[in-house]
């Protein structure tokens, strides 16, 4: 099996990379990350890890039209694509919308074509707790709560969801 992470040194992708190299059916990960949000320590522990030299790395943004011209110089063919890559601070959001914007909403679309393409079958997205808004309890967060995100990052995540389904 051949997967990619997006955002994979961050620290969901860093950790799921190594769950994955314990994996006997993963033949070849590749880790996409612009390091806006992540840092490359992370590259160092996983490449620690991967003693069968399964783990190949593209330094690029999911926002980048040539990204998947990278993609396709390293695997042919991708079983499932797991995109954890995003702007993730709610605050930040404000600050640099564009950024925010681009990185969450052009990049999703940037890998639904990426799946199109490369006839990817399966796409795993990790959104965030922030598409209901301010919540008083994380005891009191359900997936059929309402949606009300209050920040720009809620809000393109939760685009993000649309536009995947």
């Amino acid at each position: 099996m051949k997967v990619i992470i997006t955002g994979g040194t961050g620290f969901i992708g860093t950790n799921l990379c190594i769950f994955l190299l314990e994996k006997k059916i993963i033949k070849k990960i590749l880790l996409i990350d612009n390091f806006k949000s992540s840092n490359y320590q992370n590259f160092k522990i996983i490449k620690s890890k991967d003693i069968k030299n399964i783990v190949h790395f593209i330094k690029a943004s999911i926002s980048e039209k040539n990204t998947i011209n990278k993609i396709k110089k390293k695997f042919k063919k991708v079983d499932i694509i797991y995109h954890l890559a995003a702007q993730s601070s709610g605050e930040n959001s404000f600050h640099e919308p564009i950024y925010d914007l681009d990185t969450n909403l052009l990049g999703t679309h940037n890998i639904l074509k990426w799946c199109n393409e490369l006839k990817i079958k399966q796409i795993i997205y990790s959104s965030t707790m922030s598409v209901y808004g301010d919540i008083k309890s994380t005891k009191s967060v359900k997936e059929d709560l309402n949606l009300k995100p209050s920040s720009i990052y809620g809000i393109s995540k939760l685009m993000s969801e649309k536009y995947i389904r």
